[in-house]
């Protein structure tokens, strides 16, 4: 009983690991996001060059992908289902737009598909700060079940404890 009472905080300290880390990386791509959405409002207000803006956009592309894909990939090695549902349709998204390659900005058609991108990245951007805060409630009911089962285990070893101090013989 004492075994299984570890195994099981070792489980919920791995779930407040995975889902801080999914916190963390929903923060920075909810970043990522907001510096994209500025990026194009600079644009259209010509703040920036097109070939410059794509320049630095095209650098942040590829990692945003693999981050997202990584951390949805973590959920479905330990088994966090919902969370992967919720990922997966926007790295299969990811996905399409990499194989079809659509996804460098292209300075010659950024101005023509400049509504489309902002669209996108207020998709992302609203996606990614639900994700924040559903990996935020998550994280916080790992860590309240993790010291549930932290006070849990203690008495249990606090009992057996006493159970082998009651059964010491006698001087």
């Amino acid at each position: 009983d004492l075994e299984a009472g570890k195994k099981d905080l070792e489980l919920e300290m791995f779930s407040v690991f995975v889902f801080a880390l999914g916190m963390i990386i929903s923060a920075v791509l909810l970043f990522t996001m907001v510096y994209y959405v500025i990026s194009f409002y600079d644009l259209e207000s010509d703040h920036v060059n097109p070939t410059e803006l794509c320049s630095n956009l095209n650098e942040l592309v590829i990692p945003e992908y693999a981050i997202h894909a990584a951390m949805s990939a973590l959920f479905l090695l330990t088994l966090h289902i919902f969370p992967f549902l919720w990922n997966a349709p926007l790295v299969a998204w990811h996905y399409r737009q990499y194989t079809e390659r659509r996804h460098w900005y292209d300075p010659t058609e950024i101005f023509r598909r400049l509504p489309d991108h902002k669209r996108e990245c207020y998709v992302k951007l609203a996606f990614y700060l639900i994700s924040f805060f559903y990996y935020l409630y998550q994280l916080m009911m790992a860590l309240m079940r993790y010291a549930a089962r932290n006070v849990t285990t203690r008495a249990v070893k606090l009992n057996h404890y006493f159970i082998q101090l009651n059964t010491l013989p006698a001087l």
